[in-house]
C-alpha cells in the first residue's frame, strides 16, 4: 500500500529489552496504574479476547480455571485480578513514574520549532530545528522505532506511533522529550494519531488483519473507542485522520480494500455525515487543514503503480471546491503541514536525493512559492510538524 509505506516507514522487529521488561513487570511487586486497569477490564475485554486452549496460569492469582484477559503474547492477566489492579501486565515499563499531577502543567517550547523524523542516528527518532533548519537537535534516542508524530494544538505534548516488542503502539510524551508514556497495547497498529483542539481527545487509524478503521482515545490512554462511520465504509480501509482546528470535523483517507490505485479524502462532521471531497479515480492522501479551517492541502498522484512516484502537494477548499498545485517536478513531494499562522507549508521531498531513499523537509509560501531545503541531510526526514511557541495563540 503505497500511503503506508511513504508515510509509516515500518521497521518490524522485535526487541530484547521490552520482553525483558516486561517479563520484570510481571512480578507481584509492581504496581497496575489506573489506566491500565481501566483499559484491561475495558476495552480488553474477555469476552472480547481469544483465550488460546493452553492458557497458563494467572500471573498472580496462579489459577488457571478463571476467565483469562491477554494482555501481552507471554502473560495473561485474570478478571478477578486485573480488577484488584496490583500489577501493570500493559504498560511494560514504568512509563507513569514522574508524570506530572496535572498533564496541564507541562510547559511548551519558548520559540516556535520544527519537529521532525530522521533516520540518521540510525533509526527513525525526533528531531527539532529552528524554522530556518538551523539548529537540528537530536530530542529521543530509544531503544525503539518512532515514527508519525503529531504535536498538539498547544505545542506541549508529542504522541507517536512506536515498534517496541514488534507491534505499533501509541506513546505520549511532552514536547522536551519527558514523561513519556504507553497509552496502547494491542494484537493491531495504532498508526497516524492527531489531536483535537481540547489537546486531550486522540484520533488515529487502527490496522489489524481486518482492515483499517478509527478510534479515539484520550491522552492518559483510557476511553478507546472506534468513530461510527457510515455503512459504505464497512469494507473500505479508512484511515490518516486530521482533525479540523475547530474540532467538528475529520479528514481522512479511504478506499476500497482490492483498489490501491484509487483512494479519496473524506470529511466527517461532528454529526457523523461523511462527504468525499476529492472524488475522482487517482491517488489522494495526506489531508492537513489550514488553521483558519478554510483550506485543505493533500498530496495527489495520478501514477500510482507506474513506479515513478511523482506525487505532488495540492491545496483545496475545505468543500473540495477550488483545487490549485502548489509543487511540480518529478519527484515525490508529500507530508504538507501548516504554520500556525497559514502563511506557510512545511512538507518532505526527495527531489534533491543523493542516493535513493533519501528525503529532506521543505518549507515554501502557502501559495507554493519560495521552496526551500531546509535539512540538506543525506538520511531520510520525514513528517515535519510545527511547534507552536509557550503561550502563542
Amino acid at each position: 500500500m503505497k500511503l503506508f509505506a511513504i508515510f509509516s516507514i515500518v521497521f518490524i522487529a522485535l526487541f530484547s529489552a521490552g520482553s525483558a521488561i516486561g517479563q520484570d513487570n510481571a512480578k507481584a511487586k509492581d504496581p497496575l496504574c489506573d489506566d491500565c486497569a481501566k483499559r484491561i477490564t475495558g476495552f480488553l475485554d474477555a469476552s472480547e479476547m481469544e483465550v488460546p486452549l493452553d492458557v497458563p496460569a494467572c500471573a498472580l492469582c496462579k489459577k488457571n480455571d478463571v476467565d483469562m484477559i491477554t494482555v501481552n503474547i507471554s502473560c495473561v492477566l485474570c478478571n478477578a485480578c486485573a480488577e484488584k489492579g496490583n500489577v501493570c501486565m500493559l504498560c511494560l515499563i514504568p512509563m507513569a513514574e514522574g508524570w506530572p499531577e496535572s498533564l496541564d502543567d507541562v510547559k511548551g517550547l519558548p520559540t516556535e520549532k520544527l519537529l521532525f523524523v530522521s533516520n540518521r542516528d540510525g533509526e527513525n527518532e525526533f528531531f527539532t530545528m529552528n524554522l530556518d533548519g538551523k539548529e537540528q537537535t537530536q530530542l529521543t534516542k530509544d531503544d525503539f522505532v518512532e515514527m508519525d508524530p503529531a504535536v498538539s494544538p498547544d505545542g506541549k505534548w508529542i504522541v507517536f506511533s512506536g515498534n517496541m516488542d514488534g507491534w505499533w503502539d501509541l506513546f505520549v510524551m511532552d514536547i522536551r522529550g519527558e514523561h513519556l508514556r504507553r497509552l496502547t497495547k494491542s494484537a493491531g497498529a495504532e498508526l497516524s494519531p492527531c489531536w483535537y483542539p481540547d489537546n486531550k481527545t486522540i484520533v488515529f487509524m487502527f490496522q489489524d488483519n481486518m482492515g483499517m478503521k478509527l478510534c479515539t482515545i484520550m491522552r492518559d490512554g483510557s476511553d478507546m473507542k472506534p468513530v461510527e462511520m457510515p455503512d459504505e465504509f464497512d469494507n473500505m480501509e479508512v484511515g490518516y485522520p486530521v482533525v479540523s482546528p475547530d474540532g467538528k470535523k475529520i479528514a481522512f483517507v479511504a478506499g476500497q480494500r482490492d483498489d490501491e490505485m484509487s483512494w479519496d479524502i473524506y470529511v466527517r462532521d461532528e454529526k457523523g455525515v461523511v462527504v468525499n471531497i476529492t472524488n475522482d479515480e487517482f491517488y489522494n492522501s495526506a489531508p492537513a487543514w489550514s488553521p483558519d479551517g478554510k483550506k485543505i492541502a493533500y498530496s495527489f498522484s495520478d501514477d500510482v503503480g507506474k513506479g515513478m512516484g511523482n506525487d505532488e502537494i495540492y491545496v483545496m477548499d475545505s468543500d473540495g471546491k477550488n483545487h490549485k498545485r502548489l509543487t511540480e517536478n518529478k519527484f515525490v513531494d508529500s507530508g504538507p503541514n501548516w504554520s500556525p499562522d497559514g502563511k506557510n507549508i512545511v512538507f518532505i521531498s526527495t527531489r534533491d536525493q543523493v542516493k535513493e531513499g533519501i528525503a529532506d523537509v521543505y518549507i515554501m509560501d502557502s501559495g507554493g512559492k519560495n521552496q526551500i531545503n531546509i535539512t540538506n541531510s543525506s538520511s531520510k526526514d520525514l513528517a515535519p510538524r510545527w511547534v507552536k511557541a509557550d503561550g502563542k495563540k
